[in-house]
């Protein structure tokens, strides 16, 4: 990014030294300027996205079960509040949203399912509120996040990476089967 200020600097120095128009030359290193930028941030980014996703969850279940805990709220919002804090459910819900939209996430889907539940009932939610939940709810989310074109690549690529993920598991444990056997 250095060179990119220099280089400016100095093409407007030249400019004004050879009488040029300087316009036209800080114009072009003004755009070199700002993909470099955005190019930064992108690295930045990319970064970021090394850390590990249960993280992002984990701060995210947090941020929100605290800003809950300043509203008025439900039984069932409470319940769900607490369930927010539970390490368990995160581990879930990042499970979920690495596998939920493939038929290895019927697992998982239906852990939370449980958990939901569990956390809803002592607070008298209604039949047709469980039956929502039980029977629409995951699938109202699902259209929700493939409806959006960033979301649902986002998502395809946590589930690419959550079967990448498998398949080095199977390869190790084969690996250590051959070791064994052999």
């Amino acid at each position: 990014m250095n060179e990119i200020i220099i280089s400016t600097i100095l093409s407007y120095f030249v400019g004004i030294a050879s009488s040029l128009r300087t316009d036209a030359i800080l114009t072009s290193q003004k755009e070199k300027l700002a993909a470099r930028l955005r190019q930064q941030e992108q690295s930045g980014e990319a970064l970021d996205a090394l850390r590990p996703l249960a993280d992002d969850v984990r701060r995210a279940c947090l941020a929100l079960a605290a800003k809950q805990q300043l509203l008025e709220n439900s039984p069932a919002e409470v319940g769900l509040r607490f369930l927010l804090g539970d390490a368990d459910f995160q581990g879930d819900f990042v499970e979920w949203l690495q596998a939920g939209g493939i038929p290895e996430g019927d697992t998982v889907k239906a852990r939370l399912l449980q958990k939901i539940e569990a956390s809803m009932q002592p607070a008298g939610v209604s039949a047709s509120q469980l039956a929502f939940l039980r029977d629409d709810f995951f699938e109202t989310l699902e259209k929700a996040v493939f409806a959006d074109p960033l979301l649902a690549n986002w998502r395809h690529k946590l589930s690419l990476q959550y079967l990448s993920q498998q398949v080095s598991e199977l390869r190790r444990l084969n690996e250590k089967a051959a070791i064994l056997a052999g």
